[in-house]
């Protein structure tokens, strides 16, 4: 565990719109990846560690905690809620990826018994888990499994990725061996299909029911992308071909990264779907520069990743004019 000296830089215009906290990761890490916060302020993400290994993290309150593992060499936090349940998927002993539980009282637990590879991707504020197993797209509550149906007869390599508190659920569905993943969503134990097709993933979605992701294209790059009231919506760009949406709030605000025309990520804020710049909300000359945006709270604080005086680490923005 360790302990930061957290400082906090205040603006001196009206064109920045928030305060920039830093977010230690793991000492030694190569890399920071933030992956969610909370209304709380606790942020979770994955650190590049030097021996080639991923290990994921909880930050609260200046403090950064190691999640652990299985016996395995890496871990990776997905998501959390504001209880501070964290989930996830960690390696056991034989390489194997195993879904867990994280909390703070009682630390790591395994989600399912099963030897096959499982992974757990996203938790709502009564701790339903979603995730997927042995192909299959599972929601785990108080100790009880169960699995989604399928949306294609010949279905295959099923997950979900997010679930909201009205337990509507997103994910993916290969419609065959041959093709890639297609967007679904479930409710009450019935799937459906969402717009789109092959290539769209769909990863978050609120309690209005807008729900945000990527699509994926085959020579390897991804555009942002929202489901608002059924209508799929290619989110806009800073002018370069890469994007990707991350998280979205109760008021419909999406952050997530754009590439310029000469490749270099921003982080960005979907309003009202227009993209802004986090960095030209952010005092000038703070040594900071926001690569991406991993979530967005109600209070409307940011975390991400960034760079300060050079050096890859995670950051917290706190709106000026912070909602209650």
């Amino acid at each position: 565990m360790l302990r930061i000296t957290v400082g906090t830089l205040f603006l001196t215009t009206l064109a920045q719109a928030y305060t920039v906290t830093h977010v230690a990761g793991l000492p030694g890490a190569r890399d920071v990846y933030v992956q969610g916060v909370n209304d709380n302020g606790d942020v979770v993400g994955i650190c590049d560690m030097p021996n080639g290994d991923w290990r994921g993290f909880i930050w609260q309150e200046g403090v950064t905690s190691d999640l652990g593992s299985f016996g395995g060499g890496s871990t990776w936090a997905s998501d959390l809620n504001n209880s501070g349940q964290v989930v996830g998927i960690s390696e056991d002993a034989f390489g194997t990826p195993q879904a867990f539980l994280w909390t703070r009282k009682d630390g790591m637990r395994r989600l399912l018994g099963s030897r096959d590879g499982n992974r757990a991707y996203g938790i709502n504020e009564r701790g339903v888990v979603v995730g997927g197993v042995s192909g299959e797209a599972f929601v785990w509550m108080n100790g009880v499994t169960t699995y989604l149906p399928h949306n294609y007869p010949l279905s295959y390599g099923v997950q979900a990725n997010g679930i909201n508190e009205l337990g509507k659920i997103v994910g993916t569905e290969g419609r065959n061996m041959s093709e890639f993943w297609h967007p679904v969503s479930w409710h009450r134990g019935q799937g459906s299909i969402l717009s789109g097709g092959e290539g769209y993933s769909p990863r978050v979605i609120n309690n209005a029911g807008q729900i945000v992701g990527i699509r994926w294209f085959f020579h390897d790059f991804a555009i942002a992308v929202t489901w608002l009231d059924g209508l799929l919506i290619h989110l806009p760009r800073l002018g370069g071909e890469g994007s990707e949406a991350g998280d979205i709030d109760e008021r419909g605000q999406i952050v997530g990264y754009s590439l310029d025309p000469d490749y270099v990520s921003h982080a960005v804020i979907w309003r009202n779907l227009e993209v802004t710049d986090l960095n030209t909300l952010i005092p000038k000359g703070s040594g900071w520069y926001l690569l991406d945006a991993g979530g967005i709270n109600e209070s409307g604080q940011i975390a991400g990743k960034g760079t300060f005086d050079g050096v890859r680490t995670g950051y917290l923005l706190t709106p000026v004019n912070r909602r209650p």
